[in-house]
């Protein structure tokens, strides 16, 4: 096999990888779409029969469900991109996807309060704005006229 279908094999098959948690996005924008519109205080005053206790909760709960695939989203990638490409013991890849993204999420946590940059004290109450200016604030360039911002270390 030559190294170019060897690239597009490798390419195609990570395009089949990310088929499954790409096509969740859509379902659960519509869920979240018909809950958050079903549930819109101003068309529940303009169609009063929708703030029936029994539509209130089903719209709700239809929000909420959607809601449970965006806010996990990074984790069905992590999953889905160790199944697809485990040969065996897909099951345990899946896991072992999992068990790396949280695995990451947590050493990024303790590092980010090891470095300072957020106080543990504070999580429940949210960071104050200065906190960051130590370590990562906005940059404005202009160049050429034209203006390029961005994001840099201080």
């Amino acid at each position: 096999m030559k190294s170019g279908n060897r690239i597009l094999t490798s390419f195609q098959k990570f395009g089949k990888v990310l088929m499954a948690p790409v096509l969740l996005l859509p379902i659960a924008g519509i869920l979240v779409g018909i809950g958050s519109a079903f549930s819109n205080p101003n068309l529940i005053k303009t169609i009063p029969l929708l703030g029936n206790p029994f539509l209130t909760a089903l719209f709700k709960l239809t929000k909420d469900l959607g809601n449970v695939i965006n806010n996990n989203i990074p984790i069905i990638f992590a999953m889905s991109i160790a199944y697809g490409f485990a040969k065996k013991e897909k099951a345990t890849a899946a896991i072992s996807g999992f068990i790396a993204y949280m695995g990451m999420n947590s050493i990024l946590g303790s590092f980010l309060i090891l470095n300072g940059t957020i106080n543990p004290e504070k999580l429940l109450t949210g960071q104050k704005n200065d906190s960051w200016n130590h370590y990562f604030r906005y940059r404005s360039i202009w160049r050429d006229s034209n203006r390029v911002s961005g994001f840099g270390f201080a």
